[in-house]
């Protein structure tokens, strides 16, 4: 029999035993999330909506209790041979692993997500992507041992920025981040701030893996700036896969 709504992911990522899937939010993506899976041996419990701005519950928290990942939240905590993904459309997904532990943390990781809101002058407390890599560390993780994997998020040259019109949006990154916004292009390179935290928690840049494309551009991704409503979010979902 032939599911007709099936899709295979976009992209792939083996991150050690951890299997790393990104679907296209353009076709029916939950069913293939979930049908992809059971093609492995796992079942999905939950596909996490982020929050989408700053007033929402679950900004910038991390869930660690499965029997809550349906609320809204910008990370999940996962372990052992727990199944779990997130939703996004332009937002970057991380995946943050120790993969010796078995325990990793799903991150969307969009602009305000991984921002200094609110404000602070500490490069390592602020944002979802110090949240996590605190958060694994809290948990016997040493820096060493994570691996980072960056997916479905729009490039630099595709998420742009008027100086003006939105300096609010720009100003909680001045101070440690302004390196990332061109003045001349209005491009606004959050994929390099990414790095640029997981790097300042010593995270090795070897272990640092992206798959380079942007939600915008490639025709297998769903995008905001590309003009798909809310009902089009990409979805990642990561599940063991030795």
């Amino acid at each position: 029999m032939v599911l007709v709504n099936i899709t295979e992911p976009t992209f792939t990522f083996k991150l050690g035993p951890l299997l790393v899937a990104t679907f296209d939010g353009k076709s029916a993506p939950r069913t293939s999330a979930l049908a992809f899976a059971g093609q492995h041996g796992a079942e999905i419990t939950t596909l996490v909506a982020p929050p989408s701005n700053a007033t929402q519950a679950g900004f910038q928290e991390i869930q660690t209790d499965p029997q809550k990942y349906a609320i809204s939240f910008d990370g999940i905590h996962v372990t052992n041979k727990q199944v779990a993904g997130m939703q996004s459309r332009d937002c970057p997904i991380v995946v943050i692993a120790d993969t010796e532990r078995m325990e990793w943390i799903i991150c969307h990781a969009g602009r305000a997500a991984i921002s200094p809101l609110p404000v602070t002058h500490s490069l390592q407390t602020h944002g979802i992507i110090n949240k996590a890599v605190t958060l694994l560390l809290s948990r016997g993780s040493r820096p060493e041992d994570l691996s980072a994997y960056i997916t479905a998020g729009i490039c630099k040259k595709c998420f742009v920025h008027d100086a003006k019109r939105d300096a609010h949006l720009l100003r909680p990154f001045n101070e440690h981040y302004g390196w990332a916004f061109d003045t001349e292009t209005g491009w606004f390179d959050i994929k390099r701030i990414i790095v640029s935290q997981l790097m300042n928690r010593r995270i090795s840049a070897k272990n640092i893996h992206q798959d380079n494309l942007c939600t915008k551009e490639h025709p297998g991704l769903a995008s905001n700036r590309g003009g798909d409503g809310p009902d089009k979010n990409n979805h990642v979902t990561v599940h063991y896969a030795p």
